[in-house]
């Protein structure tokens, strides 16, 4: 019993240096995090245009509140974007409660990006399964920061565009969301339908979504192949 307990408090130490090493990485991570998410929070109300593309982009908003098309033959007064509408119909949406402005743009986005990292530790949380234990529910957190930071990590060489008044951040939170959905749940009849609902959104937020979907309808093939004419129904239904 003694060289039991032993092997066991040995192996319970053994961890440790892993444990310490994770714990690490997710404070870096968080500092990642707040370092970027404090950028953010000056930038979002900046008077001007962080980007050539906002202003562009609230024109096409107000055309929307106007109840005008966005898809024209182009003119002098309108160039449509080549971007499916439903980023400027939610922008526009959201107008009608605090009128249109950068502001609330950017903050469409930033919310979006919020939602990206509660499914990231929705995700991590529902695959370690930590429950009441300690040690698992913090490493959740620590791998949750970890996530959070590296995609953070890359804001300022990829054009720091998560936090601007465009379609993108809203668009991959419709993804994560459609995706996680179909991990979590993918083999019921709601999960399917769910799932594609928001995958055919994140289609309509910006058309390159059709690769995650395709993606999305393989991983049902083989996961739960009798739950697929599900989502392909779903998507159908709102994409059509």
């Amino acid at each position: 019993m003694k060289n039991q307990g032993k092997r066991d408090h040995d192996r319970g130490f053994g961890h440790l240096p892993w444990f310490l090493l994770l714990a690490l990485l997710g404070v870096l991570g968080l500092a990642v995090v707040i370092n970027v998410m404090n950028a953010m929070s000056i930038r979002i109300a900046y008077p001007l245009d962080l980007e050539w593309m906002e202003g562009a982009i609230l024109l096409h908003t107000q055309r929307v509140i106007d109840g005008k098309s966005l898809y024209t033959e182009p003119s002098v007064e309108h160039i449509a974007f080549a971007y499916t509408p439903l980023y400027m119909i939610v922008l526009g949406g959201l107008s009608a409660i605090t009128g249109l402005s950068l502001k609330l743009g950017r903050l469409l986005s930033l919310f979006s990006l919020l939602g990206i990292f509660i499914i990231m530790g929705l995700s991590l949380f529902r695959s370690l399964n930590p429950r009441r234990k300690l040690l698992p529910l913090l490493l959740t957190c620590s791998l949750t920061a970890m996530a959070a930071g590296l995609f953070l990590g890359d804001f300022l060489f990829t054009g720091a565009w998560l936090d601007i008044v465009r379609n993108d951040t809203l668009y991959l939170f419709l993804v994560f969301l459609g995706l996680y959905l179909l991990v979590e749940n993918g083999d019921t009849l709601s999960g399917s339908l769910f799932s594609g609902l928001f995958l055919a959104l994140a289609f309509w937020t910006k058309q390159t979504a059709v690769v995650f979907i395709l993606a999305a309808g393989l991983y049902q093939l083989f996961s739960s192949p009798r739950m697929l004419p599900w989502l392909v129904l779903s998507v159908a239904t709102i994409t059509l």
